[in-house]
């Protein structure tokens, strides 16, 4: 069990520092230099790629500890699935989290400069869908 406690804490802590490049990207505008954006840019996305590993890891850890429920520690689709199964998360979360991997493998396995910039879009969405179900997953703890 203290596994799974250290896993939340820093999945907790990880997706604080993901909120915090979230903010910091929105705030980028015309005033600031390409340089200080692509910074922005890319710590962001970054942050999202050790974010989503924590947070499947830290979603088959629940899965494990709390719902008694052994999924295969490789497959993400199958931890997702099981965990839409007995209802931590819903089918459109479901779907929500097949993207965020898809997008987070692109991000780690391929750089084009394009493809930065439009999932760097998107990882607001990602970042709300990730804490929603941390949240959710804290108060079913309670």
């Amino acid at each position: 069990m203290e596994i799974a406690h250290n896993r939340k804490k820093t999945f907790m802590l990880a997706l604080a520092s993901l909120e915090e490049a979230v903010n910091h990207f929105r705030q980028q505008d015309a005033k600031s230099s390409f340089a200080e954006y692509r910074r922005s840019r890319d710590s962001l996305i970054q942050r999202f790629e050790y974010c989503s590993d924590i947070f499947w890891k830290f979603l088959n850890d629940y899965l494990r500890h709390h719902m008694t429920i052994e999924a295969e520690i490789a497959r993400l689709k199958i931890i997702f699935k099981e965990s839409t199964a007995v209802g931590l998360i819903t089918n459109d979360e479901l779907l929500l989290c097949n993207r965020l991997i898809k997008d987070r493998n692109r991000t780690s396995h391929t750089y084009h400069e394009q493809l930065a910039e439009h999932i760097a879009h998107k990882i607001s969405s990602y970042y709300a869908l990730m804490s929603t179900i941390a949240t959710r997953l804290t108060a079913l703890e309670s």
